[in-house]
């Protein structure tokens, strides 16, 4: 070896030779890698429409095994659908199905469905480990009269949602008339009044021109209202064009931006479709979240701080039908 070593020190091409040959072995290398690359890369290509088809039927009967038994074990439809995509929010609306793709960007909730549970009463409250507590609000019905405040509050209800109002397609307030009567009376009985308003901006101007209508309406029923006020998004088609919705949100986000900017605690409100597919939530993140879903436990991904979870409670014989709200409150 060091007869050799020796030798090419002395003899210049010996030692371009044991060059050469090192090159030529690392191209060989490299060729061989990518040849085997090329292979594994293009392999599925020349998969016959056997193996596809084999492959295809494998993958149905595995859906359909796994949506049998969920459907043996008592699930919904639905629920059965949910545990086949747990990456995305998947809604029925009239049994239309919609999927919406899990924003791992957004923060996500971290309860569990033990986390919650109810009363004498039927009401839910959070009953998980600390750092939260629940109280429970109604949401009135439109044209909804005063309810018996004083009976609400013997059954704990301590905040109540009043609805405003509507926007219309023409971005007009169609004002809910018994609105500044619930505010002075809820205010009068001790309960936290909450205000909602379901807005249809298409842009960011048609949203200042909702959020200076909503504005004037609270001040002309109480000048002193500082409270909370949700803006409640519809759901629309889900065909449409995504720059709609980009749009649809610019103009929603102009509406929180004011009514913060007036020292009112704005929050974004609307139901499952409505929240993943109508409005762009990360350019409301934020806001906090008021959600509508009728469930046993929230299956709504990210944060929220409103729950709507049940309808049709009366307070009283004399009352209208509400909504049943759940407040989850960071201690």
């Amino acid at each position: 070896m060091e007869e050799r070593i020796a030798e090419r020190k002395k003899n210049p091409a010996a030692r371009e030779k044991g060059y050469l040959i090192n090159i030529l072995i690392l191209c060989a290398i490299s060729i061989f890698s990518l040849l085997t690359a090329a292979v594994v890369l293009l392999w599925p290509f020349y998969y016959t429409e056997k193996d596809v088809a084999r492959a295809g039927g494998a993958a149905r009967d595995q859906v359909l095994d796994s949506l049998r038994e969920g459907l043996s074990s008592g699930e919904t439809a639905l629920q059965a659908i949910r545990d086949l995509y747990p990456d995305h929010v998947v809604v029925d609306d009239n049994g239309v199905f919609s999927f919406y793709e899990i924003d791992g960007r957004l923060t996500r909730n971290e309860f569990l469905p033990e986390d919650f549970a109810r009363d004498g009463r039927d009401f839910l409250f959070y009953a998980g480990p600390g750092g939260f507590r629940s109280e429970t609000g109604i949401a009135l019905p439109e044209g909804a009269a005063a309810p018996d405040w004083e009976e609400a509050l013997r059954n704990e209800v301590t905040f109540a949602f009043l609805s405003l109002g509507r926007f219309n397609s023409k971005s007009e307030l169609i004002p809910n008339t018994q609105f500044p009567g619930l505010l002075v009376s809820a205010e009068k009985a001790g309960v936290r009044p909450c205000v909602s308003v379901t807005v249809t901006p298409t842009d960011e101007e048609t949203g200042k021109s909702q959020a200076m209508d909503i504005i004037r309406s609270i001040r002309e029923a109480d000048r002193t209202f500082e409270g909370t006020v949700a803006i409640y998004v519809r759901s629309y088609a889900d065909e449409e064009d995504p720059e709609i919705a980009v749009r649809r949100t610019a103009g929603v986000k102009k509406i929180l931006d004011m009514l913060k900017g007036e020292g009112f605690d704005p929050v974004v409100g609307g139901d499952l479709k409505a929240l993943c597919g109508s409005v762009r939530l990360r350019s409301l993140r934020r806001y906090s979240t008021w959600v509508a879903d009728y469930t046993d436990d929230p299956y709504y991904p990210y944060a929220f701080r409103f729950w709507t979870y049940g309808s049709s409670v009366q307070l009283s014989d004399s009352d209208y039908s509400a909504f049943l709200i759940m407040e989850l409150i960071s201690e």
